[in-house]
């Protein structure tokens, strides 16, 4: 079971994918298939990146790209990170402090700083910055580490929610916490590791390749990972409720019972809709959901689906990095052509609520991205930005790793109405009325009182034959609940998670726990599991 987070609000900043405000000036052109590239190096003509861009963070006023480049539109200083306003590159890093190797994958914004995740060493030229870093507005600096221990793997994904900063990715006992497999928090007012998101070590089996949070304060991770905190049906992606522990979005009825067995690389949100792009196809057994589906919060469901309805609209052997929303829209990207036998579904596409559609095209009738692939998306004002390994979009050669795309081009987006103000009237005449009636006082009706009990449920059960213990792991749907527990023949008392019986004697017994929420409502069918302590051969 997962610790209690503290108190997160309802404050959710996207990492890899958000819609926000309008940037200080939009580019209006496109190339023949409706891309656009993002200026030039200085030259006329000439690309603004020259490698891969594989992250995208929008704030106000500008776009940051992550990736691999160096000198982005011909800065000296735009190594790695910079930022585009909609009509120009500039640095973030300074000459003195840069990110001077390897890749920046994932970026966040909060308070004024900006968060730095991926594959590289010694940023700002600081020896524990490695990884993971903060750009405080003068330098690169270290975040999220403890003396001699820093984030030993490559940083794929950043959320923030609150006063939080979660990092997913490949490392193992991230800043020395032997719980902090795959996915750290971070306080972002002292920059210290937060307490982890699982209790014992090794719950986290696999990769976190991305984050997200829906609009209630609940944190989404997907990857490749099983039986997260000892649940089976919780592989590869599952959520964190505010103050609760991971729990798993559905089943299936593959040997995992999970709703889906492959990759998670992308995830979205609108409200508490939750968009998932994976390797998988017919997730939960819905025939139609293949690689980008929908939880709502309690159900799987097809988005779309070929033109016969038979199927989903992406071919089987498809590769999703990255979703976004903006509203009931939904834009995907990664490794896949021809989808639903257009031509121009390569790379890109569009989900309208109703069905997928291509994004633009090369100009000839193909799809938008030449050689490559999209790694990374964002919208800002009508605008879609795309990251990635490719070189050209649209048709434009100049559309090196990253380019935009003016979504008015395929959504007919609303025109405001607006109304004209009535014509000046004569000012009337007025009789003073009665002297106004007091306003009785009304008594709120009160809340209905809370009737429902929690359900208890008992996550794990660790049986120590040679040292006579056992321990078990428990939790409650209900944030804020408490538990007794008794084993045996004893009264039930109050207890915590997990609880431990150390010198137990040889035999059977017998474990109960039941929650009781804040209302006083007591799970009236407490938890049971039978074990033996076995004889001594």
């Amino acid at each position: 079971m997962g610790r209690h987070l503290s108190s997160r609000g309802l404050r959710v900043l996207a990492v890899s994918a958000l819609t926000i405000g309008a940037l200080a000036t939009l580019a209006t052109a496109a190339g023949p298939g409706g891309w656009d590239h993002l200026g030039d190096r200085g030259t006329p003509g000439s690309h603004s990146l020259d490698l891969v861009a594989s992250a995208l963070e929008v704030a106000p006023a500008a776009v940051y790209v992550g990736g691999e480049f160096t000198d982005a539109g011909g800065i000296a200083n735009a190594d790695r990170i910079a930022t585009w306003n909609g009509s120009n590159w500039n640095a973030l890093s300074s000459s003195t402090s840069q990110i001077s190797n390897g890749r920046v994958s994932a970026i966040a914004v909060a308070g004024g700083k900006v968060y730095a995740g991926g594959t590289f060493t010694n940023a700002g030229g600081e020896p524990d910055a490695d990884n993971l870093a903060v750009w405080d507005g003068t330098s690169w600096e270290p975040f999220c580490t403890t003396p001699g221990n820093t984030i030993g793997g490559n940083v794929k994904a950043l959320q923030v929610i609150g006063g939080t900063l979660y990092a997913g990715g490949e490392f193992q006992n991230g800043a020395g916490l032997a719980t902090a497999d795959y996915l750290l928090a971070c306080e972002l007012a002292s920059g210290a590791p937060s307490p982890a998101t699982v209790e014992l070590d090794g719950e986290f089996s696999g990769p976190v390749e991305a984050l997200t949070a829906t609009s209630d304060g609940t944190l989404y991770a997907g990857g490749r990972f099983a039986d997260l905190e000892n649940i089976a049906e919780a592989d590869n992606v599952a959520y964190l409720p505010e103050g609760g522990t991971w729990q798993p979005m559905g089943s299936g009825a593959d040997v995992c019972t999970c709703a889906l067995d492959a990759y998670v690389r992308g995830l979205a949100t609108n409200g508490t809709d939750v968009f998932v792009g994976t390797d998988e196809t017919d997730v939960a057994g819905i025939a139609q959901a293949d690689h980008v589906v929908k939880w709502d919060g309690s159900d799987w469901s097809a988005m779309g689906s070929n033109t016969a309805g038979s199927d989903g609209w992406f071919s089987t052997l498809t590769t999703i990095y990255a979703v976004t929303s903006d509203g009931s829209n939904v834009f995907a990207t990664g490794l896949f052509q021809n989808a639903n036998g257009d031509a121009r579904a390569d790379s890109v596409a569009w989900f309208d609520g109703t069905t997928w559609q291509p994004v633009g095209s090369d100009g000839a009738g193909g799809g938008p991205i030449g050689t490559g692939t999209g790694q990374a998306l964002a919208v800002v004002d009508r605008q879609l930005y795309l990251a990635g390994s490719f070189t050209s979009a649209g048709g434009d050669p100049q559309a090196w790793h990253a380019a935009s795309f003016g979504l008015s081009q395929i959504i007919a987006y609303p025109t405001p109405t607006v109304t004209p103000g009535p014509s000046a009237q004569p000012t009337p005449t007025v009789t003073p009325g009665p002297a106004p009636v007091p306003t009785p006082t009304v008594t709120p009706a009160p809340t209905p009182p809370d009737t429902t009990a929690p359900r208890t449920s008992l996550r794990k059960a660790r049986i120590n034959q040679a040292k006579r213990k056992a321990t078990f792991r428990f939790g409650s749907g209900e944030a804020g609940s408490r538990f007794a527990c008794k084993l045996d023949r004893q009264r039930f008392k109050p207890c915590t998670s997990p609880k431990t019986y150390k010198k137990l004697k040889r035999g059977k017994h017998v474990f109960r726990v039941k929650a009781r929420d804040r209302a006083g409502n007591v799970d009236a069918t407490p938890m049971v599991k039978r074990f033996r302590i076995r004889r001594s051969s």
